[in-house]
């Protein structure tokens, strides 16, 4: 099968696959200014359970954009910042989009995650431009089928959800990435 040709199972024969929330296992991350309609059409043909926008704007416009183009795939926010939204306007645009798109979106509201890090990793890992630890550990690299292997590590390691950041070059199509990772995930 090429990769051209790729498409996951239906969702009835990956339900084992599926992570609580609806997310699935795997999921696309992108933020919302490059999160297209395309994007959101193709991850969902592919198998992804989620596309995560980070940096979302509380009026959650390209959430909506995004479920209105897709049938199953959620749609989740990582994050809509608390200092830059207020809080009446997320929860005036989270319950429109409820209603629109029963259960596909998850809102993430915070404010950062150092702590998440300082938990893992030591201050020689995190001074510049990082450790090989680090960057092994959150950036893997190598063929498809080696990406995927280490996502997998992450569920085997105690995650039930894994968002990919797929690092292309500027103005790249993470389409034939993504893709070739959904052969070997889903496949």
């Amino acid at each position: 099968m090429t990769s051209a040709n790729y498409k996951a199972p239906e969702s009835s024969e990956r339900t084992a696959d599926r992570a609580p929330a609806g997310l699935g296992r795997f999921g696309v991350w992108a933020t919302s200014w490059t999160a297209k309609p395309e994007l959101a059409v193709a991850a969902e043909r592919l198998g992804y359970g989620a596309i995560w926008l980070g940096s979302a704007d509380g009026e959650l416009r390209p959430v909506e954009e995004l479920l209105d183009a897709t049938s199953t795939i959620t749609v989740a926010t990582g994050i809509v910042n608390i200092w830059a939204n207020p809080a009446g306007t997320v929860a005036e645009a989270w319950h429109r989009v409820e209603k629109a798109h029963p259960g596909r979106l998850l809102l993430g509201v915070g404010v950062g995650h150092r702590e998440v890090i300082d938990a893992y990793y030591t201050d020689t890992d995190l001074t510049a431009p990082g450790s090989d630890r680090l960057v092994d550990d959150l950036i893997p690299h190598g063929t498809a089928g080696e990406v995927a292997a280490k996502l997998r590590a992450h569920l085997k390691a105690g995650a039930d959800h894994v968002a990919i950041q797929l690092l292309t070059g500027e103005d790249a199509d993470p389409l034939p990435g993504l893709t070739s990772l959904a052969e070997q995930l889903f496949g």
